[in-house]
């Protein structure tokens, strides 16, 4: 058995150390190889002269900032000045009701938030998803048993190549043709892949492709949906398939179409329920978490290991360029509230990408 999910947990780093098409050519094509675009840097005239930090005025308790501001824009009577937002902010907004999880009491919290005009997509141990009116927000903020009302967390696919019937270069690559003619092909294996959604599963089920015992799961979320008519989601495929290139012998492939990251614990009690024994993610979350172990989706993970006994692989080193982390270390003498990237210099050199981060939520 542990020879099995270790074979497996081989085919999950795979699908992490493929790298996006566009990075150089296919190896075995002929073609000299290409080192990585640089990372992009953002174009500043010389000398940048930033506005003063004003103080923040007070905004609704337990409520998040970006919600603040899309009652403000509700506030203005013009639909165009909420989806202007939306757009700018990345705000999930649907004919006046946004998307937002209410983290709190989710034993009692149902059924007051309903009165207010919410419905209910997702309810977790600790949380409740729901579509609300803009307006009912400071409304819903203000119930007891609310700690803190918030957009849920946008996902990124960590790229991988399209899907075909050409088995994926891993297999030669880590010399896994081997350990199948051994007979370690991931038997008795169950494997979750999640993904935003699956095109054309059906029809590669049951092919050198994916095994016949594969099953779209998603009836946890109005949310979530396999996505199999739906030419732009092929990512997911392609994940399914290199795992099953690795792992030609697994018992069963279970796809989990996910769209925000409060279905995770979703997926994840549904796992345990399942005995799933390995799980596949390659998405990513940019700032979504302290980074060290802890936070919403870092726990969703912990609980699969400690109560489900599933190993989790998930892709990592994608935005390896374009991604910097440090503490964060301003001069008090600087006339901006930008990162001293260079301590010896007052120039805010490519600072202002991070004022989101650094002045945000």
């Amino acid at each position: 058995m542990k020879t099995q999910r270790m074979l497996l947990l081989v085919a999950c780093l795979v699908i992490a150390a493929v790298p996006a098409t566009a990075q150089g050519p296919v190896p075995g094509s002929g073609e000299a190889p290409t080192d990585p675009a640089p990372a992009p840097t953002l174009p500043l005239p010389a000398k940048v002269v930033l506005p003063p930090v004003l103080p923040k005025e007070p905004g609704t308790p337990r409520l998040q900032a970006t919600l603040d501001r899309l009652i403000q824009a509700s506030m203005a009577r013009t639909p165009l000045a909420m989806k202007e937002l939306a757009l700018q902010e990345d705000i999930p907004l649907d004919n006046g009701q946004v998307l937002v999880v209410v983290e709190g009491d989710a034993a009692r919290l149902p059924a007051a938030l309903e009165k207010l005009g919410g419905e209910i997509d997702a309810i977790g141990d600790d949380f409740v998803a729901l579509l609300a009116p803009v307006p009912a927000l400071p409304a819903m903020a203000a119930l007891d048993g609310v700690d803190y009302v918030r957009l849920p967390l946008p996902a990124y696919p960590l790229d991988i190549p399209d899907y075909g019937a050409a088995v994926s270069e891993g297999v030669a690559l880590l010399g896994a043709a081997d350990w199948h003619v051994q007979g370690f092909q991931g038997q008795t294996i169950k494997v979750a892949v999640i993904d935003s959604g699956f095109y054309d599963w059906t029809s590669l089920q049951g092919s050198s492709d994916l095994p016949q015992d594969t099953f779209c799961v998603n009836g946890w979320s109005s949310k979530a949906n396999c996505g199999v008519n739906d030419s732009s989601q092929k990512h997911g495929s392609a994940c399914a398939q290199v795992i099953y290139d690795m792992a030609p012998g697994v018992e069963a492939l279970y796809l989990y179409p996910f769209s925000y990251s409060y279905q995770i614990p979703l997926i994840v009690q549904d796992m345990i329920d399942k005995e799933i024994d390995v799980a596949s993610m390659s998405w990513g979350w940019l700032n979504g978490e302290p980074n060290d172990g802890t936070g919403f989706i870092s726990s969703a993970v912990n609980t699969a290991k400690e109560d489900g006994d599933i190993f989790w692989a998930v892709g990592a080193g994608n935005h390896r360029l374009r991604h910097w982390e440090g503490e964060f270390s301003d001069s008090i003498d600087d006339v901006d509230p930008c990162h001293d990237f260079d301590p010896n210099s007052d120039e805010p050199t490519r600072s202002l990408a991070l004022l989101n981060y650094v002045a945000g939520d």
